[in-house]
């Protein structure tokens, strides 16, 4: 067991077996990802702030994996933007959703 902590509210979290990930939803800064091993660190890494679409009231946070991206598998967050009613895609690295 560990304590992970975020300078703010959490919102919500979503675990990424595979890749032994933990992402954090923060409410006022954005999406944390975590190192879910039980020995790893507790310092966590700001993988998509919230500015621009995503904005400081982010809430639900899941996990879509195995999706059919321009004829290639790939996992994504959905991510839910309270602030302004939206879901938003990025890629489970944390790198904007390919168009």
């Amino acid at each position: 067991m560990r304590d992970i902590h975020t300078p703010s509210q959490v919102e919500g979290c979503v675990v990424d077996e595979a890749q032994h990930a933990l992402f954090i939803g923060e409410e006022d800064k954005g999406i944390w990802r975590f190192d879910a091993k039980p020995n790893a660190s507790t310092e966590g890494k700001l993988i998509i702030k919230a500015e621009g679409d995503l904005l400081a009231d982010v809430e639900g946070i899941s996990l879509y994996q195995g999706a059919n991206i321009h004829g290639k598998k790939q996992d994504l967050l959905v991510v839910s933007s309270q602030g302004n009613n939206c879901y938003l895609l990025y890629l489970r690295t944390g790198g904007t959703f390919p168009h």
